[in-house]
Order: structure tokens, then sequence, then C-alpha cells
């Protein structure tokens, strides 16, 4: 995996892990036109020296609201590589603001939002249903 911006921190893997998903048919729009919403939130969960654990939500909705929801929830652990990064950040301080301010980037880095758009896809096609598809990549 390549280094994030400025290459100050340097991952040397990750992990994922499937956590939810959440989908609720509200009501079945006859003919309507509906404008699709889709949020994305990076939260941090868990973060050492060597390691740190990022949540994320991808959540896809509708106006008007009353159609379905679907929220999907995904965990991945990055392994940082010591030898490089202590170069650049040398203290669970700054590589917390660092990994706070960079939460979506380090994201988007890994195939994890290719996995989530797919899914996405594959849960609104069934039974006839027209995909949804979403973007991959959520941060700029």
């Amino acid at each position: 995996m390549e280094q994030t911006d400025n290459e100050k921190v340097y991952i040397s893997g990750f992990g994922v892990r499937l956590i939810s998903v959440d989908y609720k048919l509200l009501r079945n729009p006859i003919n309507e036109n509906l404008e699709v919403s889709l949020t994305q939130n990076v939260n941090l969960k868990k973060l050492e020296m060597n390691e740190f654990t990022l949540i994320t939500e991808r959540i896809v909705t509708f106006q008007p609201k009353d159609f379905y929801e679907l929220k999907i929830v995904v965990e991945v652990d990055y392994r940082v590589n010591l030898e490089e990064t202590i170069k650049n950040i040398n203290n669970k301080e700054d590589l917390r603001d660092y990994v706070e301010k960079n939460m979506a980037v380090f994201f988007d880095k890994t195939p994890v939002g290719e996995s989530i758009s797919l899914l996405i896809g594959q849960i609104t096609s069934t039974f006839g249903q027209y995909p949804i598809i979403t973007p991959a990549k959520m941060s700029n």
C-alpha cells in the first residue's frame, strides 16, 4: 500500500471486516423521480503507534426520504511501518492528529470503497430493481 498525503505515515498493510448491513424498504414508489443521497462517515476507533483502526459508514438515502435506507459499516485495521513513519511523526498525539485529519484519504487508499460500492449495487439490484452505482472514493 502506498503512503498517505505528504508521505508522513507509511502503511505496511491493512485488514478489513464487514461489520453490518442495514437495509430498510420503507415503501415501493411507483414512477416517482427520486434523488439519491450518499454520505460517508469515517471515525477513528483505535490508535497505537504501530496500528490504527477506522470505522466507515456509507449511507444511501433518497429524497423523498420514504423509499428505502441502506447503511453499510466496515472496519479497517491499518499496520503502520514504524521505521519510515518515525522519521516524520514520533509520538502518538501527532499521529492521532495526522490520522484524524486524513481519515478519508487513508480509507480511499484501500480497495474497500470499491467493495462497498459493489455491495450497494448488488443489494439495490435484487429482485429486478435497478442498481444504485456509487463512487468508490468519497474524498476530494
